[in-house]
């Protein structure tokens, strides 16, 4: 199996979470893309969260319907100040359409970080904190890993390496990378 190293990913998260020590986390959810992978991220990340002191009452993870606009809206209203993990890439834009609906600016009112490739970002105004997913990297090691059995005769046991993750530090969070270092695990 090729796979980049999703505790890192989660560690990048909590590291934001540790510099900004916002008041609320929200570990946001899309119930269109809701598989076991997902759900499973969604728990660790409050697990870690509760582990460094977060207190229960002040994390509100919740699975949200993509055409339900409302509950979203309210939720951002409610928790101004909070740090948002968008649990899933599609759900981010509907973060963006209620919170300048709300008259809210990601980055300002609240922080908001995801993990993706960060395809699924470009373009966004203010630009979006997010743990890179290293496709590109995982690709190059598909190939490379094939060129190696394929030129050995099929013969030669490959270990696969995982991928570290990279955090792109954008607009939407109140961190820098020189904030960071004094709180990375």
């Amino acid at each position: 199996p090729f796979y980049y190293n999703h505790d890192k990913a989660l560690e990048y998260l909590l590291d934001l979470v540790k510099s900004e020590q916002p008041e609320k986390i929200m570990i946001l959810s899309s119930s269109a893309a809701q598989d076991e992978f997902s759900k499973i991220r969604a728990v660790k990340f409050r697990d870690l969260c509760s582990n460094i002191g977060c207190h229960a009452e002040n994390i509100i993870a919740q699975t949200l319907d993509p055409n339900d606009n409302t509950t979203l809206k309210s939720l951002l209203k409610e928790n101004k100040g909070a740090f948002i993990f968008c649990n899933n890439a599609y759900l981010v834009r509907n973060i963006y359409v209620a919170a300048m609906q709300n008259g809210q600016i990601p980055g300002r009112d609240f922080s908001i970080a995801a993990i993706a490739s960060g395809v699924t970002f470009t373009g966004l105004i203010p630009s979006l904190t997010y743990v890179r997913v290293p496709l590109f990297e995982l690709g190059l090691q598909v190939i490379r890993t094939a060129c190696a059995i394929f030129q050995s005769g099929m013969k030669k046991k490959v270990n696969m390496e995982v991928v570290l993750p990279e955090l792109i530090i954008n607009e939407t969070t109140n961190t820098t990378k020189n904030k960071l270092k004094g709180v990375a695990s």
